[in-house]
């Protein structure tokens, strides 16, 4: 595992270039251990957090709240062949609505 200092170095470089080249503020796909060790700086806190935790509903981490919450990775949905990732935005869907434009 990287150390967090270097990965949070390498992480803000990445996501300033992915928002100057798109517009859009990034989201941080992470799992819980990752957030742990990696999203404590505060510079990643108006990111984002979409959380994959297969076991549980997450609790705050990293100090923050998620966005989203992977909570299966082989779920099955009607018209899809094979599994699908199964997620679930933390309000309700007019602020997914606004979130999507923001």
């Amino acid at each position: 595992m990287p150390e967090p200092d270097a990965l949070v170095g390498e992480l803000t470089v990445f996501l300033e270039a992915v928002e100057r080249e798109t517009g859009e503020r990034p989201v941080i796909y992470a799992t819980r251990s990752a957030a742990e060790r990696y999203l404590q700086d505060p510079s990643f806190v108006g990111h984002g957090l979409w959380l994959r935790d297969l076991l549980a509903e997450p609790e705050p981490v990293a100090g923050r709240d998620w966005t989203v919450w992977q909570y299966k990775s082989r779920g099955r949905l009607p018209g899809i062949v094979g599994p699908v990732d199964l997620n679930v935005f933390s309000g309700s869907e007019e602020a997914f609505a606004r979130w999507l434009e923001s």
